[in-house]
Parts: C-alpha cells; structure tokens; sequence
C-alpha cells in the first residue's frame, strides 16, 4: 500500500525536476496543502545579493512523516499582485525523502545573475504519509537585490 502512495509522488516530484515552470503534473495543478500551519518553509534571511546562497529551511511541526524533495522546489517572482512562475533548469534525482516529526532540513539554492532584483518565493510540493494529502506550500517573500 505504501508503495502505492509513494510512486505517485515520486512520479510528482520527477515532473518538478524538469524544466516546466511548476512541478505539479500536466493538466493537474496542485492546491495548497490544507492545514500546512504547521509546516515551517522559509528562507533564512530576508534578503540576498546576486552571488548569495538562499538557504532554505523545511521544518515538520506535524505529528506525521512528511514526503518531499526540495530540488523539486521551483521560484516565483512578484510582479504587480500576482505570482509567477520561474522555469527551472536544474537536474533532480527522484528521490522520495522523509522529514521526520519535528525534524528540519535545508536546501541551498544559489543566487545567480538570472536572479533579477525583486520580490521571490519558492514553493514546493509535499505529501502527509500517513493520509497520502499531497499540495504545495511556498515561503514567506524574500527580497533579491544586485
């Protein structure tokens, strides 16, 4: 049964490791994870320089395993009031990782010259093992500067 919850989003999260602008599969766009409250995604610092590393925080303050792959994650660029989508290009294996209850880890995302000065997010997808929810959460804004 397992497997069965795990290959979808295996299948999920190999889809946002290409270079489409999200990572939810074709024709499906995924909502946001209900009751994510307590799921901590979030840049470590409110603004970074073109040559930075963001590092990326995902804390599960869940009493479930979460499933997740954070070079799945894509960005998105404030622009007017809305959200858009930046096409990613780098390359992810298809692992499915765990997040413990109460445990956190990082991601690094360099801050290249592509990075144009503005207002960012990233989102990611992630899934409740147990209940087999899948949705998105994004970060709280972070700023780019030159």
């Amino acid at each position: 049964m397992r497997a069965l919850v795990l290959l979808p989003l295996a299948a999920l999260l190999a889809l946002g490791c290409s270079s489409s602008s999200t990572d939810s599969p074709p024709g499906r766009q995924l909502s946001p994870l209900p009751g994510a409250i307590l799921i901590t995604y979030q840049a470590e610092r409110s603004t970074y320089r073109q040559g930075d590393s963001a590092t990326i925080v995902l804390r599960n303050g869940t009493g479930q395993p979460l499933g997740y792959n954070l070079c799945g994650s894509s960005r998105e660029i404030r622009t007017g009031g809305s959200w858009k989508p930046i096409p990613q290009t780098r390359i992810c294996t298809l692992e499915l990782r765990i997040l413990a209850p109460g445990a956190e880890t990082h991601y690094r995302e360099p801050i290249t010259a592509e990075w144009q000065p503005g207002e960012y997010r990233m989102t990611t997808a992630i899934e409740r093992m147990r209940s087999g929810d899948v949705g998105r959460i994004h970060t709280p804004p972070f700023t780019v500067e030159r």
